[in-house]
C-alpha cells in the first residue's frame, strides 16, 4: 500500500491529494507533508476548509463537515452523509442513477460500461480520481480487489465510498467542494479544461441499433421517422459496413452500400445527420493493416493464423500510423459528408 502523501490546495474549493510508495529509509507522513490551506477565523465561516486529524483529512463546507477520509483495507475510503445522493462514474447499464448501494468497475466494457472516474453529490462534494490503473468503487459496499467485469456482494459498508486501485505507483484524487452540482461540474471543468459546445443538432435524438446492414435500410429507417413525424437528428451507422473488405477496413462494401455519398446527401437533404463507427483495430487481411505494418504502426503482431475477430490494435502514438488512418477516414468518410465519429 501507499506510505507517502501530499495535499495541495489548487483553487478556493479544490484540493489535490496524492499517495505514492516511498522506498527510502524514512517514510514521510501526511503531517509532515500537509500544509493547512485555510484558517477558520470565526464561527460564521462561509467557505471551504480542509484539516488533518490523526492522519485523516476532513473537508468542510460552510463550517459543516461533508466528507472525510476513513481507515480501511482498501486503497482509499471516505465517510459520507447518510442522505447524500451520488451521481456519475460513467455509464453503467444495470444501475440506478443514484449510485448508492452499488459496486462499480472502472473498466471499458463494450455495450455495458463506459467508465468515468468522477462523481458528484448532493452532499456538497465531488471526487475526481486520477490513476492509470484499474479501479473498483464501492458505495455503501466493500469493493473488490480483483479485476472483474461483473461483481456483486450483499455485504454492506454503509455511508462509505471504498476505492481499490490495482498496481498504480501513484494514486491521486481531487476533492471539489460546492453545494450545487452545477458548481461541482464547474470545478471539474477547471481541472480538465473547457470543452467546446457540440453543434445544436447533436443535442437532439440519435437513432442507433446493433448495426444497419444496407444503404437501403438506413434510408428507409430515416424515412419512417420523417413519415411518422418523430423528431430525428442523427442516424448511426455502426460496424460491418465494410463487409467483405474485412474488419474496420475503412471502406464501404459496394454490394451493401452502392453509393454512400448519395445516401449521405439524401440524409442531409432531409435535415438529418449521420454518425459512423470507426475502431482502433484493423483486420489482419485489410489493406490498411498492411500499410500500418510497413510503418511499424501495429502494437501487437500475432501470427496470421486462427481467428482474429477484432483485428490488430494500431499504435496511436506513431505519427505515420495516425496520418495513414486519417487519410483513409478523410477520403472514404469525411469528404463525402460524414458528420460525426463514434
Amino acid at each position: 500500500m501507499y506510505n507517502n502523501f501530499k495535499t495541495e490546495k489548487i483553487a478556493d474549493n479544490i484540493w489535490k491529494v496524492s499517495h505514492w510508495k516511498y522506498s527510502g529509509t524514512e517514510c514521510h507522513t501526511r503531517e509532515s507533508m500537509f500544509v493547512k490551506p485555510y484558517e477558520k477565523n470565526n464561527e460564521h465561516f462561509s467557505g471551504c476548509e480542509c484539516y488533518e486529524n490523526q492522519g485523516m483529512l476532513h473537508f468542510l463546507l460552510d463550517g459543516k463537515e461533508v466528507l472525510s477520509e476513513h481507515f480501511s483495507d482498501f486503497t482509499q475510503s471516505f465517510k459520507i452523509g447518510e442522505k447524500d445522493g451520488i451521481y456519475g462514474l460513467g455509464i453503467h447499464q444495470n444501475s440506478n442513477i443514484n449510485r448508492r448501494n452499488g459496486v462499480y468497475q472502472m473498466l471499458q466494457i463494450n455495450g455495458e460500461v463506459t467508465a468515468v472516474p468522477f462523481l458528484t453529490s448532493t452532499g456538497g462534494y465531488a471526487l475526481l480520481f486520477d490513476t492509470t490503473s484499474y479501479m473498483s468503487i464501492g458505495i455503501d459496499k466493500p469493493c473488490t480487489k480483483n479485476i472483474s467485469k461483473h461483481y456483486h456482494t450483499e455485504d454492506k459498508d454503509l455511508n462509505r465510498i471504498n476505492i481499490f486501485c490495482d498496481n498504480a505507483d501513484i494514486f491521486t484524487y481531487y476533492v471539489i467542494l460546492a453545494k450545487d452540482i452545477k458548481d461541482q461540474i464547474k470545478g471539474y471543468r477547471y481541472l480538465t479544461g473547457k470543452c467546446p459546445m457540440y453543434p445544436r443538432w447533436a443535442y437532439g435524438f440519435f437513432q442507433s441499433r446493433e448495426h444497419y446492414k444496407t444503404q437501403e435500410e438506413v434510408l428507409s429507417i430515416m424515412k419512417s421517422f420523417r413519415d411518422k413525424k418523430i423528431p430525428l437528428d442523427c442516424i448511426v451507422q455502426d460496424w460491418n459496413y465494410w463487409g467483405d473488405y474485412g474488419w474496420n477496413a475503412l471502406l464501404w462494401d459496394e454490394k451493401k452500400y452502392p453509393d454512400p455519398g448519395a445516401m449521405i446527401k439524401k440524409i442531409h437533404a432531409d435535415d438529418c445527420h449521420i454518425m459512423i463507427s470507426v475502431w482502433p483495430s484493423f483486420g489482419p487481411d485489410t489493406k490498411i493493416c498492411d500499410k500500418l505494418e510497413k510503418v511499424n504502426g501495429i502494437l501487437e503482431k500475432p501470427e496470421r493464423k486462427g481467428e482474429e475477430k477484432f483485428g490488430r490494435v494500431h499504435d496511436p502514438l506513431n505519427p505515420k500510423a495516425a496520418s495513414l488512418i486519417w487519410q483513409e477516414m478523410k477520403n472514404n468518410f469525411f469528404d463525402i459528408g460524414i458528420d460525426a465519429w463514434w
